[in-house]
């Protein structure tokens, strides 16, 4: 972890920037409804994030101070330039407990914390294995249970209950995975942002 960090996140940039940021980039984030503030990245194992590209890493933001409890695990933390929207990045770990909203009611899966959902549609069936019955999988949750740093791919039926999950070391894992999974176009949610 970065020295002197606030939180760890995981990034992902849309391509409307036309170079890659690297470490030290210093963008506002809409840390709450209508306030920006700035926030220095620090971009793990990684020395620049590509416009379309992903990395974990730490955001260490000015006058935290004046935005006490405005952060959760699973909020999506928009990435300005401006009023340009560049990226986003989502909280995984919150380092500085000045800025922990402790009573945050989190959207969960089997008591994991939801950082992106699918929207509803197809996307194949799991086997039960005692009666052989088919169960169509409805939803895909990507999750991830607070003091651990291991994500999952939540398998879900049409009632939100997960059937069968996968582990994996990242975020990027997991959405991959995902869509393996199905042919069908889906988009992910953020219930927790």
């Amino acid at each position: 972890m970065w020295e002197n960090s606030d939180v760890e996140v995981f990034f992902y940039f849309i391509g409307a920037r036309k170079t890659a940021a690297t470490n030290g980039y210093r963008p506002a984030h809409l840390i709450k409804d209508n306030y920006l503030t700035t926030g220095i990245h620090h971009y793990y194992n990684v020395g620049k994030i590509e416009p379309n590209g992903t990395a974990y890493g730490t955001i260490t933001f000015i006058s935290p101070e004046f935005y006490p409890k405005s952060l959760w695990i699973g909020k999506r933390l928009s990435v300005q330039e401006g009023s340009k929207v560049v990226g986003y990045a989502i909280v995984l770990r919150i380092c500085n407990p000045l800025l922990t909203l402790t009573d945050r009611i989190y959207h969960k899966i089997d008591n994991a914390i939801i950082l992106m959902v699918s929207n509803r549609g197809n996307y194949g069936f799991v086997t039960v294995d005692a009666t052989s019955e088919q169960i169509p999988i409805c939803y895909m949750a990507i999750c991830k249970y607070e003091n651990e740093d291991t994500i999952y791919l939540f398998l879900c039926n049409d009632n939100m209950e997960t059937e069968n999950d996968c582990d994996f070391t990242s975020i990027d894992e997991a959405i991959k995975d995902a869509r393996r999974r199905t042919f069908m176009p889906f988009n992910w949610k953020y219930p927790n942002g």
